[in-house]
């Protein structure tokens, strides 16, 4: 691992890689596994990082404060943070793009709650303090947000097809 990320000691390279493991969903570290050399995006589009952590914690917040018991809630986020910590602490490499495939539907999950944690409060605010009809409020922000995730993941992938286009397909060289 030292070698790996070019650190001075094991111990500085073990640190990077736990570092680089836990902030999977918000740096723009390249892939490790040189699979995916798509500089200047991380492992999901900056908008969707945001949105899983408001997933994340706001289930959090829901588990801690109401008595909130929905089990598959329990299962999704017991399983991203037992997978992240096996991606951050015991596999070396972080992040290693396909190791990662495994925690996608877990991102996704989050994701979706994280919009409409944001759909929910937008609708709220409208009705309280705007004084306008929230009835289609919530459809127009969800809408809105699942647009433009789309069009951030369109965007990240178009590059990294005009690099393989005009430089040559990269994958799988180290």
């Amino acid at each position: 691992q030292q070698a790996w990320v070019r650190a001075q000691t094991i111990g500085k390279g073990i640190k990077v890689n736990i570092i680089r493991g836990l902030t999977v969903f918000n740096n723009k570290v390249r892939d490790q596994s040189g699979d995916y050399q798509n500089g200047g995006y991380g492992f999901v589009d900056p908008l969707t990082s945001v949105l899983i952590w408001v997933g994340v914690f706001g289930i959090l917040f829901k588990m801690a404060t109401q008595s909130y018991r929905k089990e598959e809630d329990f299962l999704m986020v017991g399983s991203l943070f037992l997978l992240l910590f096996i991606f951050s602490f015991i596999v070396n490499k972080a992040p290693h793009y396909p190791r990662l495939l495994v925690i996608l539907p877990f991102a996704a999950y989050f994701t979706i709650a994280g919009v409409k944690i944001i759909s929910d409060g937008t609708e709220r605010v409208a009705r309280k303090f705007l004084f306008l009809p929230s009835q289609h409020m919530r459809g127009v922000v969800f809408g809105f947000t699942v647009g433009v995730i789309m069009f951030l993941n369109v965007s990240m992938f178009w590059d990294y097809a005009k690099k393989g286009l005009v430089e040559g397909n990269t994958v799988g060289g180290t």
